[in-house]
């Protein structure tokens, strides 16, 4: 199966944050990049990113979460990809 951009697949998204965040790279910064690319893409309403753990070796653990567009998860009136 031919995908025309990687973010039309949830997976893939997930697999490119979590080698930007094995790259030492800022959770805000990966959020920031993923969302003005996730702009050009017409097929993709909203995208919800939550990260948990030791962020920039954070000595407390803890969990961020960013949001972008429409990203409803109590009413399913559209195609959602985990």
């Amino acid at each position: 199966v031919k995908i025309a951009s990687v973010y039309q697949s949830a997976s893939l998204i997930a697999q490119e944050i979590s080698w930007k965040l094995e790259q030492k790279k800022s959770f805000r910064q990966i959020c920031k990049s993923t969302f003005q690319e996730i702009e050009k893409c017409q097929y993709v309403k909203g995208i919800r990113i939550c990260c948990s753990g030791r962020l920039n070796g954070a000595e407390i653990a803890k969990t961020e979460c960013k949001k972008y567009g429409e990203t409803s998860l109590h009413v399913f009136s559209d195609q959602i990809d985990y």
